[in-house]
């Protein structure tokens, strides 16, 4: 494990020194921005995604709001479908929690290759979209916090 009081941020953002570093996943993100009027279902991206069918289905016609929820990998995913957006959130279940409001997926390289692959199954078909974006929380664990540190 890392000392964070003695890991420089360039070291951390250095992609060499991330390979040698057991990064732990605890959210990935897609969000594909709609072509305006293009129009798709939170249970069919979720299915493509997972090869499955969602545990849970919200709909919110008021608010033009659809959640297709249900397991993935160690995990679970969310799709969320709003007006000109869609959100495809790969989370850790509460249950496999470190610390109190962190849920570990598992390794980063595991974890991104598992979303990776369901979400260019949603891609291949071509989905109307403007832009896209991706993100990721990954988390790395520290023998001490800065508090204990001194910073």
């Amino acid at each position: 494990m890392a000392n964070v009081g003695d890991t420089a941020v360039s070291t951390l953002l250095n992609p060499e020194a991330t390979q040698t570093i057991d990064w732990q996943a605890e959210q990935l993100r897609c969000t594909g921005f709609l072509v305006p009027l293009y129009d798709v279902s939170a249970q069919d991206i979720f299915r493509l995604v997972t090869q499955t069918d969602p545990v849970q289905l919200v709909e919110n016609r008021q608010q033009a709001l659809q959640t297709a929820s249900g397991p993935f990998g160690p995990g679970k995913l969310d799709v969320v479908k709003l007006p000109g957006r869609v959100d495809i959130l790969f989370l850790g279940r509460e249950d496999n929690a470190t610390d109190p409001g962190i849920n570990i997926l598992g390794l980063w390289a595991e974890m991104s290759d598992l979303f990776d692959n369901g979400v260019r199954a949603w891609l291949r078909l071509r989905p109307q979209l403007q832009r896209i974006a991706l993100g990721a929380v990954w988390i790395q664990t520290a023998e001490s916090s800065f508090a204990e540190s001194g910073y």
